[in-house]
């Protein structure tokens, strides 16, 4: 019983441990785990949120923390959306800036636990584990996320209140981060990311040469639009 306490000890130091190992246990493993519970009051407290960001090993499908969540993210590009018709927002003003502001605060407190929590990510061990998942792309994604909060406490102008629903809208990038399908885009786009950059040169070169004829020609028939390079690559750029 010893040597089985030991082995569920030693499994439970991390929750990602606990995952990895649950397949390879020690053969006393499974007639040992009711004292799985009494091990977990020994865990950090950054394991005990990421184990409540991530849900239970044995989980399938995405934690309730990452739905609540996702759920937070659709109610606030909705209230983006519709805060732009001034004829529904007029109606209930309070109600979306007091919406908004929530959720905001929601989602930084959101960013702050899994900030927190990174450390007892596999991807993110060592010394510098937090620094180093505040510099990955979904935690960009996050943090340029909250700009709208950060802003909004302190009073913006009407042009600064329409970009800003625009970043609040661009939330749905966030989403992203429960696909697979969109890591597996993201893999590809890494792999090749040289024939992308040669492709996306290559076009840029195109519609170089065709704003620079346009130029040529065009020029003294319509100076406005055609007057020089940069302005015909705009016309160029045109269907």
């Amino acid at each position: 019983m010893e040597e089985c306490v030991r082995c569920v000890s030693c499994t439970l130091q991390t929750p990602v441990a606990f995952s990895c190992r649950m397949q390879g246990a020690h053969p006393r493993f499974w007639s040992c785990l009711a004292v799985v519970p009494l091990f977990t009051c020994f865990m950090r407290l950054y394991e005990k949120v990421y184990l409540v960001i991530k849900g239970p090993p044995e989980a399938k499908h995405i934690s309730l923390f990452d739905r609540i969540v996702f759920c937070l993210i659709i109610c606030s590009v909705g209230l983006a959306v519709f805060e732009s018709e001034y004829t529904i927002y007029d109606r209930a003003p309070r109600f979306f800036d007091v919406s908004a502001h929530i959720i905001g605060v929601i989602f930084l407190i959101e960013y702050i636990c899994r900030v927190y929590a990174s450390k007892a990510d596999p991807r993110f061990q060592g010394r510098w584990a937090r620094l180093r998942y505040m510099f990955s792309f979904w935690a960009l994604v996050d943090l340029i996320a909250l700009i709208p909060v950060l802003v909004q406490l302190t009073g913006a102008s009407p042009f600064l209140v329409r970009i800003l629903r625009l970043v609040r809208i661009l939330r749905l990038a966030r989403l992203g981060r429960y696909s697979t399908a969109m890591d597996g885009l993201i893999e590809a786009i890494r792999k090749r990311r040289f024939e992308l950059g040669i492709a996306f040169g290559f076009a840029f070169i195109v519609l170089l040469l065709s704003a620079s004829g346009l130029y040529v020609v065009e020029a003294s028939r319509q100076p406005d639009h055609f007057g020089s390079i940069p302005r015909a690559l705009g016309g160029a750029s045109q269907p």
